[in-house]
């Protein structure tokens, strides 16, 4: 756990314990003066960092509760971190005033926070692992009993020092049972708490260094019943289309994402222990993601290796399973504009369904027992159905795999929005009745067969600076292509495909390229 929030955990643990304790020590005083020691106190204890202010204390020994109202914790230095902690009221229920008999502070049954607002000012995170880090040197050896904890109509928000918002929630409610602040205080994480269940609204976080917002309208957790959903999430580039790369200074997929709703079950927070994260199902709804990639701007660095799914799996570092994956009523659309055409080139998958299941990391104990299985069917570029299904042997070093795929029934000019941009060539006429794709791919190579039935297919190879074929070079091209290299008609006749894997592409582009390999043999 932070020292930032270490000291806010203390700020509420303190202010629990010092009205609790000065309930029973200073009952006679006048508010005013009882304020005034915690206020004092207070100071003291966070070493003239920090600054109390509250308006009123209530003290109820027969109804066994202590209230504080308009509770405000301020830094006295600009250089810490902690810019600002503030609620409208807490109340400390259940005081068990007899345990004062026997420990230094009393016994109470719960907390409740109301509109406690938290501002920070944004530091890098060293680690993402609980320490043995002490809120001070002078430290406490403040013992507290467990107890439960609401807070209600929350906000917070991490901002710069030029005031520039990095994090922020709109409102979020917390509950938990058998809260202790000592073990929090220690290093734990609040998710280990019992029967939490938070819910919030409004989250922004802003990655302005990599030009994107991600944002949630609303979220909700729940650990008793290991049930957690999203709804209107969304990852949105802050700069156009084509200031992105530029602004990068490299060619750089560029992604605008949006989904409707998440919902994920059985999310198990204690096996963080271990660590590990096992999720059985998650459903991804009506989510739309559109990916543009800029060609005028240079490529990056080439990578001369990219691994494949073997290798990814053993990267992750501890224990991560995905029983099923979901997805409903999506879209993809890829997009690239390439120098020398007008516009770019767009393909997409409309109505995408799709069903993933068994993706393990090597530390995970079924591992070595399930393959990854995809089924998806999809639109594609909205007038036919393309099918795949995809069985990986994510635990076979030799990433061995097979990929089956079919599309039916499609007129060759609806691919001219994305040819014409991206191939620089166009179909004039021909329909495709079938195609059918069954590979069998590992680290080596990809051999299977490709069926591809079309008739009367004719296309014009176009000049990059002449779309219209206008000119003798295009138009010669073309009558090469059609009359000496190109089978106008192909009917039952499948391709063998046999296609080395180039180590500089991903699994995807492996994919499209072995395919690739076998459109050609079949119209050459």
């Amino acid at each position: 756990m932070s020292k930032t929030s270490k000291i806010i955990l203390f700020t509420f643990l303190f202010l629990i314990i010092a009205i609790g304790a000065a309930g029973i020590i200073l009952p006679d005083l006048l508010e005013t003066k009882l304020r005034d020691a915690l206020i004092g106190e207070f100071s003291e204890q966070t070493e003239k960092r920090y600054e109390l202010d509250l308006k009123s204390i209530n003290i109820s020994l027969w109804s066994r509760k202590i209230s504080a109202n308009s509770i405000v914790v301020t830094p006295t230095s600009d250089s810490l971190e902690l810019r600002k902690v503030e609620a409208s009221s807490i109340l400390i229920d259940g005081i068990k005033w007899r345990t004062l008999l026997t420990q230094r502070f009393p016994e109470f049954r719960s907390v409740s926070v109301t509109n406690p607002d938290v501002e920070l000012y944004s530091r890098r995170i060293s680690s993402a692992k609980p320490g043995n880090e002490k809120l001070s040197d002078s430290g406490t050896d403040i013992v507290l009993s467990t107890f439960d904890i609401f807070i209600t109509g929350g906000t917070g928000k991490v901002i710069e020092r030029s005031e520039n918002v990095v994090f922020s929630l709109g409102s979020f409610d917390l509950s938990a049972r058998e809260v202790n602040l000592n073990t929090l205080l220690q290093g734990a994480f609040v998710p280990y708490l019992q029967d939490l269940s938070l819910q919030g609204t409004q989250l922004f976080w802003n990655l302005e260094d990599d030009f994107y917002h991600f944002t949630i309208d609303e979220f909700a957790f729940n650990k008793e019943s290991k049930m957690g959903r999203i709804h209107g999430l969304a990852f949105t580039p802050i700069v156009p289309k084509y200031d992105f790369a530029k602004y990068k200074g490299k060619q750089l997929d560029r992604f605008d994402l949006t989904v409707e709703s998440i919902q994920m079950e059985n999310i198990n927070l204690d096996s963080l222990f271990v660590p590990a994260v096992n999720l059985s199902k998650i459903t991804i709804e009506n989510a739309d993601l559109e990916v543009f990639h800029d060609k005028h701007m240079p490529p990056g660095p080439t990578i001369r290796y990219k691994p494949l799914l073997h290798d990814v799996s053993k990267k992750l570092g501890f224990s991560f399973g995905i029983e099923e994956l979901e997805i409903k009523n999506s879209r993809i659309a890829y997009g690239e504009h390439l120098p020398g055409s007008e516009l770019p080139g767009y393909i997409s998958f409309e109505n995408l369904n799709a069903s993933l299941t068994n993706f393990y990391t090597i530390e995970h104990p079924n591992y070595y027992s399930d393959s990854l299985r995809l089924d998806a069917t999809t639109e594609f570029i909205d007038v036919t159905t393309l099918s795949i299904d995809l069985a990986y042997a994510t635990f076979d070093d030799q990433d061995t795999h097979t990929l089956k795929a079919s599309l039916k029934d499609l007129n060759g000019t609806f691919l001219n929005d994305m040819l014409i941009n991206t191939a620089f060539t166009r179909v004039d006429r021909g329909y495709i009745h079938n195609l059918e794709i069954d590979l069998k791919l590992d680290t080596f190579s990809a051999t299977g067969k490709m069926l591809l039935e079309y008739e009367n297919l004719k296309i014009t190879v176009l000049d990059e600076n002449d779309a219209t074929n206008t000119n003798f070079k295009t138009r010669l091209k073309s009558f090469l292509a059609n009359n000496f290299v190109m089978n106008t008609d192909n009917f039952g006749t499948p391709t063998e495909i046999d296609y080395q894997r180039p180590k500089d592409k991903a699994i995807f582009g492996y994919w499209w390229k072995s395919i690739q390999s076998g459109l050609e043999d079949t119209i050459k």
